[in-house]
């Protein structure tokens, strides 16, 4: 058996149950406490929804950006990317 780096298996955890109510769970988080991007260190490709992945880019922009991430802070920023805030998207 060959040595493999320690790399994150995404590819494998997509196909694994995901819980959508823990990720907006985790992003209803930040938006109470925008800090929490400082200490996680997740990337959108690990939301199992699209719409997720978008919003917690949008997020990380955002927290880059030092712009307060609230409801209405994300919803304006979504709304001038035309994101779509319905969240109706499939997941890939």
């Amino acid at each position: 058996m060959t040595p493999t780096k320690n790399k994150r298996p995404i590819n494998v955890l997509r196909n694994l149950p995901q819980s959508l109510e823990a990720e907006q769970s985790f992003l209803g988080s930040v938006i109470l406490d925008n800090s929490i991007l400082d200490r996680e260190d997740l990337t959108p490709d690990d939301f199992h929804l699209q719409f997720h992945r978008q919003v917690y880019k949008t997020m990380l922009k955002m927290w880059e950006e030092r712009i307060g991430i609230d409801a209405v802070t994300l919803a304006d920023r979504m709304d001038k990317e035309e994101i779509n805030l319905g969240g109706e998207e499939e997941s890939s």
